[in-house]
């Protein structure tokens, strides 16, 4: 809409304002031809075409977006108990161990990032910007994700680093093979049986939540998914739940979204 300056009821007339009854009659047709100027431009600015747009900024979301139904490894696979959705079940959320897994590929070298930059993401809550305190905060101060117990390198701190071999390698096996490479590897550094908390013989996502990351091929390769782990034990006990899979170029709130399906049970919901 064109902009409209200020406009005065009565205009002087040689410096006087107008009094005789002349002069209002013509005071008045001037409002009356103002007033129609006005009403021609608001309706000009409701019925005339908009002038070309700016060109808008740069769309900071990645194009195409991640397709996170993934349907070619949907989180329906069978393989995996699937944990209730605590806010229908009424199922505990409070503090849950967290293991992190960096796998490295072989023929990386200098790719790999340093193990060194993966737990700063991940913890401490009551910092902004990790995973642990993302849940922590938007669950009202309810899931406490901490450190899993683990023996490799500073004990304790919830980081497992492994070799995942070479890329092509690792990449070309199925995804059962797959979870259960990395599963087995992390095996020797965690006693996956103290996680049995209920003793049903099994550890679900309720018990243990688990975050694998991997090297980054570049960039763009910074999408996340959840694969079912099938056929996997360790001391005595059948690992049941899903993996939760991501790469260093992975932004955090991806962390966030596959872990909560492996550690909550939440689903995605596509409209």
């Amino acid at each position: 809409m064109a902009k409209i300056g200020r406009t005065c009821m009565y205009e002087s007339r040689n410096g006087r304002e107008p009094g005789a009854a002349g002069s209002t009659a013509i005071g008045l047709k001037r409002v009356a031809v103002a007033l129609g100027v006005i009403a021609a431009l608001l309706t000009a600015s409701l019925v005339a075409p908009m002038s070309p747009v700016a060109a808008l900024p740069v769309n900071p979301y990645p194009t195409p977006l991640p397709d996170f139904a993934h349907p070619d490894s949907p989180h329906g696979s069978t393989g995996a108990d699937r944990p209730p959705l605590s806010v229908d079940t009424g199922s505990p959320l409070g503090p849950r161990p967290l293991l992190v897994i960096f796998g490295t590929y072989s023929d990386f070298g200098t790719m790999n990032p340093a193990a060194s930059t993966i737990l700063p993401r991940i913890f401490p809550v009551l910092t902004e910007g990790t995973l642990a305190d993302y849940f922590f905060t938007a669950s009202s101060l309810t899931f406490l994700l901490q450190p899993a117990r683990e023996t490799f390198d500073a004990v304790n701190d919830g980081l497992v680093t492994i070799d995942l071999g070479t890329f092509a390698t690792f990449e070309g096996k199925t995804e059962t093979e797959r979870t259960a490479q990395v599963l087995n590897a992390v095996n020797q550094f965690v006693e996956f049986e103290s996680f049995d908390t209920n003793e049903d013989g099994k550890v679900t996502g309720t018990e243990l939540g688990v975050l694998f990351i991997k090297s980054a091929t570049d960039a763009t390769n910074n999408c996340g998914v959840n694969w079912a782990v099938s056929g996997v034990s360790a001391d005595g006990k059948g690992l049941r739940f899903y993996l939760p899979t991501v790469t260093t170029a992975t932004n955090t709130i991806t962390f966030a979204h596959e872990l909560a399906h492996q550690t909550l049970g939440v689903e995605d919901l596509y409209l």
